[in-house]
């Protein structure tokens, strides 16, 4: 019988493993949560670790090779996507600046 793994634990570890594997010299979790509260960036998200795994996403699929545009275009949600990329670059990402 498979168990059923809570999602707050899933995100847990999924937020762990991206912080671990994103690049030490350039992320700066607290920089951006700051980035996004003094911004007043809505992220529609309820939790800084959503928030931080939502930021790392960005920054991937920047690295691989999506645009700011196409990411802001794919979002279905509130939250104001240009604000929330502008953050990840700026904070988390800043090689995916150009």
């Amino acid at each position: 019988m498979a168990r059923k793994v809570p999602a707050a634990a899933v995100l847990g570890a999924a937020v762990g493993v991206a912080l671990a594997s994103a690049p030490a010299a350039h992320a700066d979790v607290k920089g951006y949560l700051n980035y996004l509260a003094s911004h007043h960036i809505n992220t529609a998200l309820n939790t800084p670790k959503t928030n931080i795994y939502f930021g790392l996403r960005v920054c991937e699929l920047l690295r691989g090779g999506t645009t700011p545009e196409q990411i802001a275009q794919e979002a279905v949600s509130t939250a104001d996507m240009p604000g929330i990329i502008g953050a990840a670059q700026h904070e988390l990402c800043p090689d995916t600046l150009h």
